[in-house]
């Protein structure tokens, strides 16, 4: 198999950089979901938030997810005032990202069964951020769903 040069397909030449390339177009024309491919802030938690943002959007990435501390400081948690939640909405935009995804129920006393309200304002908190992918930590105490 060759793995570099040009190739024929359907009676065209080709390089595998230009092939990929159409790629996305491809699928974008086939109606074909597209694909989000993030990266999460948690390497970035000892910087403050915005420099976490700054990095994966230097890299090349559209989507982010959350980490729940940064440089010490909670910014990703349930217990955000409607203005510190239209903040983070705002710095991920500003940074030119898209919070996709998340975990929920991290907290220690969310895996308590006179907790799961918080387990619940985690879920409520990644809806409103338009999360439609969580990581669920927990609860353990259920026996049946």
């Amino acid at each position: 198999m060759k793995l570099s040069g040009t190739s024929k397909i359907v009676g065209m030449d080709l390089t595998r950089r230009q092939l990929l390339a159409a790629g996305p177009a491809v699928l974008a024309q086939a109606g074909v979901a597209r694909y989000q491919l993030g990266c999460q802030t948690l390497p970035y938690q000892g910087h403050p938030l915005e420099r976490a943002l700054e990095g994966i959007r230097k890299a090349g990435y559209r989507y982010a997810m959350p980490y729940s501390t940064h440089a010490k400081e909670r910014v990703f948690h349930a217990g955000l005032s409607a203005g510190e939640r239209a903040g983070l909405r705002r710095r991920f935009a500003d940074a030119g990202l898209e919070p996709f995804m998340c975990f929920v129920g991290l907290a220690a006393e969310s895996r308590l069964p006179e907790h799961v309200d918080g387990f619940r304002a985690d879920l409520d908190l990644a809806a409103e951020l338009g999360m439609r992918t969580v990581v669920g930590i927990g609860p353990w105490y259920y026996t049946t769903f």
